[in-house]
């Protein structure tokens, strides 16, 4: 039974004992790493946490997925919820300082804008969706981020800034998504 076909059984709702006996091979033996069965495969999980909204628990930490607003395309995973994150107060982005979390993001850049601000001229290294909407920006330049320097070397304290309603926690969230299930009704 390919990955796939063991995925569309688990989230269509198939007996998830009956499943995750087929995952293990039968029971709950060993496995060859010395573990015991967990009852689904690296690639089963990778497929299944990309297609499942907000939490995911892995070795004790929390994992918070967030979607892209418009396409419902994976952009972000974090160790925190962004309710819990502070708000920048010019622009209301929430604020990720880099070193203090762990998270990971699907994005590609975008290019850097200059904005006129109150206190100066702020220069974004901005990161979009893989639809083309803008999700972020950083206050760093991208190359610098890439180089593997670590956070304490920078003069200025790096942040990835995340812009207010272009994430959502379920990709069914989505206005694409919540648009074609319209359409199919």
């Amino acid at each position: 039974m390919c990955i796939r076909d063991r995925y569309q059984r688990r989230v269509h709702g198939e007996n998830i004992q009956t499943f995750n006996n087929q995952m293990d091979g039968g029971g709950n033996e060993e496995k060859e790493s010395g573990r015991p069965g967990r009852g689904a495969d690296e690639e089963l999980m990778m497929l299944y946490k990309a297609n499942r909204p907000s939490e995911i628990n892995m070795v004790g930490e929390t994992l918070n997925s967030y979607y892209c607003a418009l396409c419902g395309a994976l952009c972000l995973v974090i160790d925190k919820s962004l309710e819990m994150l502070p708000i920048r107060k010019t622009d209301y982005a929430i604020i990720i300082r880099y070193g203090e979390h762990f998270f990971k993001h699907y994005l590609k850049q975008a290019g850097v804008i200059l904005i006129a601000r109150t206190a100066g001229i702020e220069k974004q290294w901005r990161w979009n969706c893989e639809c083309g909407v803008l999700v972020a920006y950083q206050s760093v330049p991208y190359e610098e981020l890439q180089d593997g320097r670590k956070h304490e070397e920078f003069t200025n304290q790096p942040h990835f800034y995340i812009l207010t309603d272009a994430l959502v926690i379920d990709a069914k969230l989505s206005k694409l998504i919540q648009e074609l299930s319209k359409m199919q009704r």
